[in-house]
């Protein structure tokens, strides 16, 4: 879905590198650790899809904040990452 939103070979790579889809058990671990202090230097842009609730989590910790966002759609998801990256 990445390669279908970015429209440059740049554009893709670059991002490619930013933002990565993890399963829900990974993200939940990167949340936990990073609002607990833990993992304070690791500033990612993640996301999933919530099978339960049928949302995209979309989490950007750049700014060690740890923002967690939901979204209907992967390319609303990924448009926020995006901003942020």
């Amino acid at each position: 879905m990445i390669d279908e939103l970015l429209k440059t070979y740049v554009d893709r790579e670059d991002y490619k590198n930013k933002i990565q889809k993890v399963n829900q058990k990974t993200l939940n671990y990167y949340i936990n650790q990073w609002t607990r202090g833990i993992l304070e230097d690791d500033r990612r842009l993640l996301y999933t899809y919530d099978d339960e609730s049928g949302l995209y989590i979309g989490v950007d910790n750049t700014t060690n904040n740890c923002w967690v966002e939901e979204f209907d759609s992967e390319e609303a998801c990924l448009n926020w990452l995006k901003q942020v990256a």
